[in-house]
This record gives structure tokens, sequence and C-alpha cells, in this order.
């Protein structure tokens, strides 16, 4: 009885349709609008330096401040990673989400650390 019970349920839970991670879809939206503050933030530098090229000086307070919230959306990056990780090992759970906000949040780090690395080698 036991098993046939078991059989049922494994039958059930076949014919349903996979949802969607709930972890894998806020690990997307995060990673998204992170990325979109990062680009953000690279404009408005790229802004202020060609209005007045050289007053925007490392030792300036706008550079300053433009750096800890360049650095910091970095690092909050990481939460849509762990979002992201917490979503795949969902089990019967679609996955795609996940894999997108790992991979957005990714691209967004490294490209801002491709970018500091030119901006250094320019020097």
């Amino acid at each position: 009885m036991d098993n046939l019970m078991d059989n049922l349920q494994q039958q059930s839970a076949i014919s349903e349709p996979m949802k969607q991670s709930g972890l894998g879809i806020a690990s997307f939206v995060s990673s998204v609008l992170l990325g979109g503050l990062l680009i953000v933030l690279v404009m408005v530098a790229g802004i202020l330096e060609t209005m007045d090229p050289g007053a925007f000086n490392p030792e300036s307070a706008a550079a300053m401040i433009l750096g800890f919230l360049l650095i910091g959306t970095a690092f909050l990056e990481l939460v849509p990673i762990g979002l992201g990780i917490a979503g795949i090992v969902q089990k019967q759970r679609k996955k795609i989400f996940a894999f997108f906000g790992i991979a957005i949040s990714i691209a967004s780090i490294a490209g801002l650390g491709i970018l500091f690395i030119i901006g250094t080698a320019m020097k």
C-alpha cells in the first residue's frame, strides 16, 4: 500500500510543471539592478571627467565617493551570486533565472575589474 502511494505521489510530481525558483528570480532581478547601477556609476565618472578634464583627480571628494560607490556595488553583486547558488540547489525548481543571475553578477564584477585595470594601466 505504501509503495502504491509513493508511485502516485511521484507521478503527480512528474505531471505538474516545475515552478521557477524564487531565489533564482531574486538573483536575476538583483543582478540586473546592480549591474545597471554599475553602468550608471561608470557613466557618471566619465561625464564628470569630460566636463572638466583634470578636475576629477583621485584626491577629490567626488572621486572618493564615486570610487566607494563602485566598490560597494561590486561587493553587493556577491548577494545575487549567493541567491543564484541557493536557487540552483533547490530541488524540483527551474534553474534558468539562477544561472542568469550568477552569470550577470560575475560579468558585472569582471567588467568593473577590467575597467579598473585599464584605468590604472593608462596612468
